[in-house]
């Protein structure tokens, strides 16, 4: 549920375990001014399209008096890798602060329960608003440029950023819920159930129910995350799923490793692969893994159901959620198209 709160609440401290783009910053040091914080994962489909609109926020009114700090929460392990973190803030180009809460403090102070989250603070440093989840992006520039004027700026503000997406998810369609594959989340689907922490060997039915996942081969069921234990291509994981795009987080023991991806048992067609998928000299459509992330492997250009395979080449290879989406993922949100406010 989406909540904006009307109390004001004093915003708590700001200690991160890592900094990027910046020095440390703190809630008391930046007094006067308005804060938004956002809270966002790298191995989320939906943290990605919130940052986007968040750098775009930090571009357009960093210079009036927004402090905009990204705060990267991590929700796998292999994630709390402050590498791997700067990478994506390399590659995403994002130019506002970043701290990492590895432990999940601020997550836990701010009464974070989803990922991304925006949290909106006043100048003296009560909250105005937090937003579990997308959407909600004219309301909260709104609401910026709100707290921008009672702050204290009396320049032009810009007309609000034209949006390149359904902001409030208008679609009729709803694509399949998440599947986190740890046996803490309940959602393998072979009638051997899960077997914590221990090899097992499961048989896939081949009748598939949506929402769940399925094995076949040698797995490993780890908390958070399923791990390929068996011999080299004998073993995958099957999804049903609704929507039009599919997103794997994956890792691998062995840089490099190949995972082969298909689509209703074929490869994936050159106009509904998405951005990690490429061929092999053998015609197979795969992914490389070369750092534990985020892989974007479907996109269908139309709504529909379907079955997707993933089939580990190498033993280690790790699986630990799939998401799916009804809409095109990181869109061009930057575009220089704005409308009145």
């Amino acid at each position: 549920m989406k909540q904006f709160s009307t109390n004001s609440v004093h915003a708590p401290e700001i200690y991160g375990d890592f900094w990027f783009n910046s020095e440390p910053l703190t809630i008391h040091a930046m007094h006067g001014q308005v804060i938004l914080l956002c809270f966002w994962d790298y191995t989320s489909n939906a943290s990605l399209q919130m940052v986007q609109y968040v750098q775009q926020w930090h571009c357009r009114y960093n210079d009036m008096g927004l402090v905009v700090i990204g705060i990267h929460s991590p929700e796998f392990s292999f994630a709390r890798d402050p590498k791997l973190v700067e990478a994506t803030i390399h590659r995403l180009n994002l130019q506002f602060p970043v701290a990492t809460d590895n432990t999940l403090m601020l997550r836990d102070a701010y009464r974070v329960q989803e990922l991304p989250t925006l949290c909106l603070i006043e100048r003296d440093g009560g909250i105005y608003f937090t937003h579990p989840g997308e959407g909600a992006y004219e309301r909260t520039e709104r609401a910026i440029q709100t707290l921008l004027r009672e702050a204290g700026f009396h320049g032009e503000l810009p007309l609000l950023m034209e949006l390149s997406r359904t902001d409030e998810h208008s679609s009729f369609h709803r694509p399949t819920p998440m599947i986190r594959t740890g046996y803490l989340h309940g959602s393998l689907g072979n009638v051997e159930g899960y077997s914590p922490e221990l090899p097992a060997d499961y048989s896939d039915s081949e009748l598939y129910v949506e929402g769940k996942f399925y094995a076949q081969g040698n797995w490993l069921a780890k908390s958070d995350a399923f791990e390929y234990n068996g011999t080299a291509s004998k073993g995958y994981v099957t999804v049903r799923y609704a929507g039009n795009n599919v997103s794997a987080v994956i890792a691998a023991e062995k840089k490099g490793a190949i995972v082969q991806v298909l689509q209703d048992n074929k490869a994936v067609a050159l106009q509904e692969r998405g951005d990690d998928i490429s061929m092999d000299e053998r015609g197979n459509t795969i992914v490389v893994v070369d750092e534990p992330k985020l892989f974007h492997v479907i996109r269908n250009k139309e709504f529909g159901d379907h079955i997707v395979k993933i089939i580990p080449i190498e033993k280690g290879t790790t699986l630990y959620s799939f998401t799916f989406g009804a809409v095109s993922i990181l869109n061009d949100v930057g575009k220089k198209s704005f409308r009145n406010n």
